[in-house]
Order: structure tokens, then C-alpha cells, then sequence
């Protein structure tokens, strides 16, 4: 369940690592990339951190191939880009959003926002009609919005059949040593979650994505 908001969107930290700790390389499973992309296809945004984006130039999109058919919704695409420049040609496609400090260096859609904070992009967003963030990465953006306190749930996909490695892999990637993390059997390996609560975190929640 996506819990609406007023004061920012609802945000979904999300991601997949391996059995060692790494994120780079084929770790998710088809059964993985189906959860992945139904969620992508519930949430109004997905984003990534400027650094994922220039590794990586992720989509941002959900994908018939993975859901088997075509998507139900066609989200907005984020980046972060902190105090950097992103280069606009690289983005493509349309429904783009490029929240930080300077514009980008060709035209697409620019949020302006302090580069070492992420709520008042947040807060931006939230404005422009988007109430619910699917945070796909890197560890650099996952981290400071953990530090920040803005997210609301945590699902991380684990390689390995052993729960105590994909809850100490999950800790120590995020920095989360202490958290009550979950561990459930999916597929291969494991998916972690964890739902950060007022008392701890200052957040409202009322369920998981």
C-alpha cells in the first residue's frame, strides 16, 4: 500500500545486491524483475542519483518483457543530480525530471534544489502532482535519503539463500547496523525489508509497497 503524504512524496528505497554486498552485474532474478517492474508501474516517479545515471543510464521504466504485458502506467522519470550536471541528451525519451543545484546542459525539466538535500526536491515533486517515489539507487542517494530520514519503506533484493547475509548485507551497504531488518525467502535468494516508523525515523507509515 502506498501511504499518501502531504508533506512529500511517499518514498520506496529499492534495489538488489549480491551475495558479497555488490550492485553491479546481474543479480535479480525474472521473478525479481516481475516484483520490480509492477512496482514501478504503482508509483508515480522512479528515480536514481546522478551517479547511477551516468554508470548506468537506467530506463526508468516498467517493461512489457517484464511484466508480460504492457505497463499499466507510464511514471516519471527522476534524477538527482546534487551539485552536478547532467547532461540532457542522455536522458531521452520523455516524462523527465532533473532536480538539483544547475539546470542540466540541454533541455529537459529542471527542479531546482539545494545539492546536499534531498527534501526540498522531495517537496517539489510532491507539488507537481508526484505522491509516490520508487528510489532505485545508488548507494550514495540511498544513504543520504536514510540520513535524511524521508524514507518510508526499504525492499532489497538479496543473492544468497542465507538470511543472515542478506540482513548483514543490507546493514551494512545502507549503514542500517541496528535496524530491524526482514528477511523473507524470494525466489533465489532473499528480500529485505524494512518499514521506518515515527518513532524512530519522524515518518508517518501504514504499510509497504
Amino acid at each position: 500500500m502506498l501511504t499518501p503524504r502531504t508533506d512529500r512524496p511517499y518514498l520506496l528505497l529499492g534495489g538488489a545486491i549480491d551475495a558479497r554486498g555488490n550492485i553491479a552485474g546481474e543479480i535479480s532474478t525474472a521473478d525479481d524483475w516481475r516484483r520490480v517492474h509492477h512496482i514501478r508501474e504503482r508509483v508515480d516517479a522512479i528515480a536514481v542519483g546522478a551517479g547511477t545515471f551516468r554508470i548506468d543510464r537506467p530506463r526508468l521504466i516498467p517493461r512489457e518483457e517484464h511484466l508480460g504485458r504492457p505497463p499499466f502506467s507510464e511514471p516519471w522519470r527522476v534524477v538527482f543530480a546534487g551539485h552536478g550536471r547532467i547532461d540532457g541528451d542522455r536522458l531521452g525519451g520523455k516524462g523527465l525530471l532533473v532536480v538539483g543545484e544547475q539546470p542540466p546542459a540541454r533541455a529537459v525539466a529542471w527542479l531546482p534544489a539545494p545539492p546536499r538535500e534531498l527534501l526540498p526536491g522531495l517537496q517539489a515533486l510532491h507539488r507537481l502532482g508526484i505522491h509516490s517515489i520508487l528510489l532505485e539507487g545508488g548507494p550514495t542517494v540511498w544513504r543520504a535519503a536514510l540520513a535524511e530520514r524521508v524514507v518510508d519503506d526499504l525492499e532489497m533484493y538479496v543473492a544468497t539463500r542465507d538470511a543472515d547475509v542478506a540482513r548483514r548485507n543490507v546493514a551494512t551497504l545502507l549503514n542500517l547496523q541496528g535496524h530491524a531488518l526482514q528477511a523473507c525467502p524470494f525466489t533465489s535468494g532473499h528480500l529485505v525489508t524494512a518499514a521506518f516508523n515515527p518513532a524512530q525515523l519522524g515518518h508517518h507509515h501504514e504499510g509497504a509497497a
